[in-house]
């Protein structure tokens, strides 16, 4: 997660102090006695996998070198679940130097031969995430609107970043693998972030670009998965006059804009084992507070839905931008949930069907 000023802070900022409390919505975890709202079949994360995923991933990802070697093994896991990628570099300046970077896009190898024409209810569902008043004409698939997910996989230096962020990248990797074009057809393209730590950059380089975002319904962001605490106090707050909605930090956070509910009620609608406290919050003229941090934000200023998912970064997890920052620190059982939710909530907005177990 970016560098800047404390995200629940600029959520105080933006609604107002005496209106926090009121905009929180709290998912409890799943009753078994109310089964989801629709009926989909939604696939099953491999604990293993991911785990053994993210101890891969935990590594320095700060210079160039080494997010090159990140990417190459990205890019290789991504073509062995069956996604065509693409790579889309972008650059910088800071204090008068060159800062170069590179977002990795998976797609589906042919978006017309695995997105077929989607009905008239469908094209509409995902037209309203973004806004559209109508849907892309049935005979047209290519101009079916995706689904994005997406997630940094840059580092502070002198951190493996564990949490921040190869829990995300961990996450997007079990997506890939759940919902392989090898098997399934959906309307889904991931990103992989660069310079996200330094300033947001490569979501800002992706979504300033019209043509990667056209046909963009909506984008779920990986922030941080898989720290969880739960004594009493644990979890940490700014020091404003408002009462917090919880003081263990057991729950997975989404916040999104309020003017794209969808993306947010689809998580309070989510089958999951995990309380999730969900947010949506205003922007203006598309542009999101300066005080939120990440890559959501670079989507809320081009006026397209987007959601945060996160353990909430440095007001849990005390090894945050540290070089402690390890899978040892964090909980195996709460990021297989925190994943599986994803998972779900994906399932739910694409309406798909569980693929062949892999």
């Amino acid at each position: 997660m970016g560098i800047r000023p404390a995200l629940l802070l600029g959520l105080l900022v933006v609604i107002g102090i005496s209106g926090l409390s009121g905009h929180w919505h709290r998912v409890a975890s799943t009753d078994s006695s109310e089964p989801p709202l629709a009926a989909v079949a939604y696939p099953t994360v491999n604990a293993n996998r991911l785990w053994t995923t993210l101890i891969e991933l935990a590594q320095d990802r700060y210079r160039e070198a080494d997010r090159a070697k990140i990417r190459a093994d990205l890019t290789a896991a991504l073509e062995s679940a069956g996604w065509a990628t693409r790579q889309q570099p972008f650059s910088q300046t800071v204090e008068g130097q060159p800062y170069q970077g590179i977002n990795i896009i998976a797609e589906s190898p042919s978006s017309c031969a695995t997105h077929s024409p989607y009905p008239s209810p469908d094209a509409l569902r995902f037209a309203s995430i973004r806004g559209k008043d109508t849907p892309p004409p049935e005979t047209d698939c290519l101009n079916a609107p995706f689904l994005l997910i997406g997630a940094h996989y840059d580092a502070v230096p002198g951190s493996p970043g564990a949490d921040d962020n190869a829990t995300g990248m961990a996450a997007l990797l079990e997506v890939a693998q759940l919902f392989s074009p090898k098997t399934i057809s959906l309307p889904l393209k991931l990103v992989f972030f660069d310079g996200e730590e330094a300033g947001l950059w490569g979501s800002q380089a992706f979504a300033a670009d019209a043509a990667e975002t056209e046909e963009v319904s909506g984008a779920i962001i990986l922030e941080m998965l898989g720290y969880r605490c739960q004594v009493e106090g644990c979890q940490q707050y700014p020091p404003l006059p408002v009462s917090p909605p919880t003081q263990i930090g057991d729950f997975l956070a989404v916040v999104g804009d309020r003017a794209h509910p969808d993306l947010t009620q689809a998580f309070q609608q989510s089958a999951s084992t995990l309380p999730i406290y969900t947010l949506s919050i205003p922007t203006v003229a598309g542009l999101a507070p300066d005080l939120i941090r990440s890559d959501h934000v670079s989507f809320w200023r081009q006026g397209i839905g987007a959601v945060m998912v996160t353990d909430t970064a440095n007001f849990r997890n005390p090894h945050y931008h540290q070089e402690s920052d390890r899978p040892d620190t964090l909980d195996r059982e709460f990021f297989t949930a925190a994943t599986q939710t994803i998972v779900n909530v994906v399932a739910q907005l694409t309406h798909s069907a569980s693929p062949p177990p892999l």
